[in-house]
């Protein structure tokens, strides 16, 4: 049996094939870009990433020599501080406002940099999802029928297994996560004027988003549907697993 590890990059999706000894079986890489519309601005469509699954998948597991019904799990990290607002059935209505975009500076003015520092240990700063909320809530129009804001890994755990799900880890680089409260705070939602239902749940990386059998992606390997789960952030529940599988996602 195997695990499917998933990183999700701002210039490729890569997909990793592990044994249950760890020992890597098959990689593979799909490419895609970010677009720059503006001066500050940095976007990329959250199309590229579900796209890029199947065959990054199906040639890793090529390269493994197994088939989908050898997968028992699926891992999933990427980018963090994107921002994409979906619909009621959780497609996304624009591009994401990846991490690198600065458009919302002027959405932080104001704000004590102070205050976000002690209850969320960060650097008050445009390229969170805060501020990216705000700007988005503010100036672009399709977002009157958002219905939830995602990160990028968020958004793909919920495409693949319909739940709106993120772990601590990501839910603490959004300047809306209290430090002492381990979760969303009041007082930093009213600070950018977020509903926090309009949020991914925040849940621990070790407990499973939800499953997806490997065979749904599409052909890649068998069109057998097996029941894997899928893991936000890098949670597999494998002793070790989640760190020493983001070490092998970064080589």
């Amino acid at each position: 049996m195997a695990v499917v590890g998933i990183d999700l990059g701002t210039q490729s999706l890569k997909a990793v094939v592990v044994d249950d000894d760890l020992r890597l079986r098959g990689e593979a890489s799909v490419p895609y870009q970010p677009v720059f519309p503006a001066p500050g601005w940095a976007e990329q469509d959250p199309a590229l990433w579900l796209a890029a699954l199947k065959p990054a998948i199906a040639d890793a597991l090529g390269k493994a020599g197994l088939n989908a019904s050898d997968i028992r799990g699926m891992a999933i990290a990427g980018q963090l501080d994107g921002c994409i607002a979906v619909d009621r059935n959780g497609r996304a209505l624009a591009p994401c406002i990846i991490w690198m975009d600065r458009r919302a500076a002027a959405e932080i003015a104001g704000i004590d940099a102070g205050f976000i520092r002690e209850r969320t240990g960060l650097v008050l700063d445009a390229t969170h999802m805060a501020a990216k909320i705000r700007w988005a809530s503010r100036n672009l129009p399709e977002a009157r029928r958002a219905m939830r804001w995602h990160q990028p890994v968020s958004f793909v755990v919920a495409a693949l297994c319909g739940r709106a799900v993120i772990d601590h880890a990501l839910a603490s680089t959004t300047m809306l996560y209290g430090l002492k409260e381990r979760a969303y705070a009041g007082d930093l939602l009213a600070a950018f004027d977020i509903d926090v239902t309009r949020l991914p749940e925040i849940d621990n990386a070790s407990n499973p988003a939800g499953t997806k059998g490997v065979g749904e992606l599409g052909n890649v390997g068998t069109n057998a549907a097996i029941a894997n789960a899928v893991y936000h952030a890098t949670g597999v529940r494998v002793r070790e697993l989640p760190i020493r599988l983001e070490q092998l996602l970064q080589r």
